[in-house]
């Protein structure tokens, strides 16, 4: 096997000829990592473009560039290293702008990769199509001039392709999932099937299919086709509640591999060796960025399972992440894994949203270990009576990997999804910015998306203009909607939340005619959380004091509602 690389190699060399005058070339690529890669530098599974030096000399990464953009080539610089003859450089395409990570991601719709010169000369491309979950995209080394699947990716190595191009078709599993009362014989229909009972993902190495089996437990039971002449195929989840309690709510299961989750070094859910200070902990995994593969189940409160797919999973919160038990998710639908969306109208108040790209699996922050609805009941409160925008509600019971875990609340998430279910907004069409209250009040907001220059203009020109004259006045309320915004301070002020203004606030605007309108969010400190910040607790002077108490109430947060 060795010998045959080495002379496919040799061929390669002699038959190479490139664009232009450049030894560099792009040789494999992978837009779906999900499970094969995982990088030591932020400890996250990125896509990635392999790099190869076909030539017979050493050349300066730095003298080039990536792009995904034919009208900016020179979007990414290559990092200040040299790349030996016949050596391979892999490139993280994470958008972290740092060292071998790029300033760009790669779609797994499919696009085009461009590698050119420091005079903008291209002189390697890829134009790809639709890739599929953890396979990777690559040269065949017995024919350059053809790019091929590879069943097993292999960056910085040379490259083991396949010639087919269809995944293998998805394992039928006998018995619908849900919840059963009695011992149950389970039966695959398909090839070359590999399963797993633990929650991970099923590899050509997991157990393989041959008799059916009994469910005589609460489990998850994962399988995966491997057919001969077929792409691997996508895995497919059923979980089983055996003998449960009668479900009155809808359950959410989450199965991945348990390491993910748990594991010292690379688990989300633990505080582990391998974590950063924040959220009021120390050194914790749970305050990483890291996203996490899982497979999401959602049964609705008649127990038919409404969806199941591939998901990307993250924690999410603020002090809250360290509680032991329940810790709240964020829940993203990605082409990585298969689908972009979350295709089912989850809240009963919003019945007409019925595609969503993100959603929250929410433990109830800091009312976790109290009400654990304070949040939703006073946004439900102020959806009833008031024009604000507010987060919709739905309490779910949830299984992580078949283990009961509670009840959660599923929540829209306040990023940027919110504007495109909620008004059918892109993101490159808004300006939304937050509270950025971290290190102390000098702070100010930053945007989520867009740019914060609207609004700086606006403070501005309330702070040089009075508001006596008319047109000032007009002006004023021309870019920000008043009303809207004084029943946003209303709600606040009289529900006593004092974990707000400088935190907890966000705020938005349609780039071109809108008006400024803010969200209502994380109340969790409303209605007497805690000690002497109840119904008597003053939180109108709260809010206007002119030099801030501090956290959490610098003063560029209520400036407008004092001018």
């Amino acid at each position: 096997m060795a010998r045959m690389r080495i002379l496919c190699f040799l061929l390669f060399l002699f038959v190479w000829i490139p664009a232009s005058k450049s030894q560099l070339i792009i040789n494999e690529l992978m837009a779906t990592n999900a499970t094969s890669l995982i990088e030591t530098d932020y400890y996250n599974y990125p896509d990635w473009i392999e790099l190869y030096n076909a030539g017979t000399y050493t050349l300066y990464l730095s003298d080039f560039y990536l792009s995904d953009d034919k009208d900016v080539l020179q979007k990414w610089r290559l990092p200040y290293v040299n790349i030996l003859a016949n050596q391979y450089k892999v490139i993280y395409c994470d958008k972290e702008s740092n060292g071998f990570h790029s300033n760009f991601g790669l779609d797994a719709d499919g696009e085009t990769i461009y590698l050119s010169d420091k005079a903008g000369n291209i002189i390697d491309e890829i134009d790809y199509g639709q890739q599929y979950m953890d396979i990777s995209y690559g040269r065949n080394p017995t024919d350059i001039y053809r790019w091929s699947f590879c069943e097993t990716p292999t960056p910085g190595s040379a490259n083991i392709v396949t010639s087919t191009t269809i995944p293998s078709p998805l394992v039928n599993i006998s018995v619908p999932a849900g919840r059963i009362n009695v011992t149950t014989l389970l039966n695959f229909t398909g090839n070359a099937i590999k399963y797993t009972l633990d929650g991970s993902e099923p590899t050509s190495g997991s157990a393989t299919y041959s008799v059916p089996f009994n469910v005589n437990k609460t489990m998850i039971v994962k399988a995966k086709s491997f057919q001969s002449n077929f792409l691997p195929g996508t895995a497919y989840a059923n979980s089983y509640f055996f003998n449960e309690h009668n479900f009155t709510l809808p359950v959410v299961s989450l199965s991945f591999n348990p390491a993910y989750f748990y594991d010292n070094t690379i688990g989300i859910y633990v505080k582990g060796t391998n974590g950063i200070e924040g959220n009021c902990t120390d050194a914790s995994n749970w305050n990483q960025e890291w996203e996490r593969t899982a497979y999401f189940e959602y049964f609705d409160e008649n127990g038919e399972k409404q969806i199941s797919q591939h998901v990307g999973v993250k924690v999410s919160g603020g002090c809250s992440r360290s509680f032991s038990n329940q810790k709240s998710l964020s829940i993203y639908a990605r082409n990585k894994y298969g689908k972009t969306n979350l295709n089912y109208a989850f809240y009963r108040q919003k019945p007409d949203i019925t595609c969503f790209n993100s959603i929250l699996l929410r433990n109830s922050g800091n009312d976790n270990n109290a009400t654990q609805l304070r949040d939703a009941f006073l946004q439900a409160l102020a959806d009833q009576s008031l024009d604000l925008d507010c987060q919709a509600y739905e309490p779910v019971i949830a299984y992580f990997n078949g283990s009961y875990m509670g009840i959660f609340n599923i929540r829209e998430k306040t990023n940027e999804d919110y504007l495109q279910s909620n008004y059918y907004l892109s993101d490159d069409s808004t300006d939304y910015l937050e509270g950025n209250l971290r290190s102390g009040i000098s702070d100010n907001y930053s945007a989520i998306c867009g740019t914060t220059d609207d609004y700086t203009n606006l403070v501005s020109f309330v702070t040089s203009n009075s508001l006596a004259n008319d047109e000032n006045y007009n002006y004023v309320i021309s870019k920000m909607d008043l009303q809207e915004y004084l029943n946003y301070m209303a709600f606040e002020i009289y529900i006593a939340n004092t974990d707000w203004p400088g935190n907890n606030l966000k705020f938005w605007k349609r780039k071109t005619d809108g008006k400024y309108r803010w969200l209502i969010y994380d109340t969790d400190f409303g209605f007497g959380l805690y000690n002497g910040q109840n119904y008597s607790y003053n939180t109108l002077n709260f809010a206007l004091a002119s030099n801030g108490p501090g956290w959490p109430n610098p003063p560029w947060a209520t400036y407008l509602l004092r001018i």
